[in-house]
């Protein structure tokens, strides 16, 4: 019996082991045509696709080249190619024996309007000085910055965000564990959730929001460009704070007293923090 106990305990965490391994994303990719090391390339490129371990990646758009540099890559290099006009950028060889290594890349990309750019970050922060593709994906197990970023659809998931300015048609942020600071926000759609610490939303100028919060308080700062908001709010735990007038459970702001434009849908739902709601004087 006793040997049998052993047998199953071996093979239970010799799965775990296979299944965590598998679970570092990763690096399980064809990389027989890649190349490797820091570059400057002349090829055009509609999609950028970057997966990173550990390490901060900055992205600055300027000028007609491509840009791929890496630092602290004496124990292995990061893998790119160019196939079909989408330039792939790994961390490391596919054969790479993970070993915790923390190296940053910086990535400089000529300014253009791209189809798609898709950064994965398992350990690190992301940084763009200027964002412009159709469709952004950022998946950053760490803190984002960005000064300016547009496009149509923007998927956003990290731990804490900085966003000067963003202006992406429909967008979905996703703040895990931290602060979202947007000064400037310009959309059709916006979707927020979060979770952790304070959220605000500056200038803000939509079509519809929807916000879902557990922890932490949320600003909103309205922009003076829309003709009027209608808010609902439904907070559990907090208070509301709001310049507007109100009316029930909706909170009203009507540009020169009367809706100019079709009214923003604003409706947030709050578990524990506080509501502010600041209209344009």
């Amino acid at each position: 019996m006793k040997k049998s106990f052993v047998c199953v305990v071996v093979l239970i965490f010799s799965f775990l082991f296979v299944a965590c391994n598998r679970a570092d994303a990763s690096l399980n990719y064809d990389d027989s045509d890649f190349a490797f090391g820091n570059a400057v390339l002349t090829q055009e490129v509609d999609d950028v696709f970057v997966l990173w371990q550990n390490g901060n990646v900055t992205i600055k758009t300027t000028g007609n080249e491509i840009s791929i540099n890496e630092t602290n890559n004496d124990n292995f290099q990061l893998r790119y190619k160019i196939d079909n006009k989408t330039l792939y950028v790994y961390y490391a060889s596919a054969k790479t024996k993970l070993n915790g290594t923390r190296k940053d890349l910086e990535l400089t990309l000529p300014t253009k309007v791209y189809e798609k750019i898709d950064v994965t970050i398992k350990n690190g922060d992301f940084k763009a000085n200027v964002l412009t593709a159709r469709d952004t994906d950022l998946t950053i197990n760490g803190s984002i910055n960005i000064e300016n970023a547009a496009g149509t659809n923007l998927n956003l998931s990290c731990k804490n965000a900085t966003l000067t300015q963003i202006n992406y048609l429909k967008q979905s942020l996703k703040i895990n564990d931290g602060k979202l600071n947007a000064l400037t926000v310009i959309a059709d759609e916006i979707e927020l959730n979060y979770d952790g610490d304070n959220a605000f939303l500056g200038d803000l100028s939509c079509n519809a929001l929807t916000v879902n919060g557990k922890n932490g308080n949320l600003t909103i700062g309205f922009s003076d460009k829309v003709g009027g908001y209608e808010t609902s709010a439904n907070v559990l735990n907090g208070e509301i704070v709001a310049d507007g007038k109100k009316d029930e459970t909706t909170y009203v702001y009507k540009k020169n007293g009367s809706f100019a434009y079709p009214s923003v849908d604003i409706n947030v739902n709050l578990t524990n923090g506080n509501l502010g709601l600041v209209f344009p004087k």
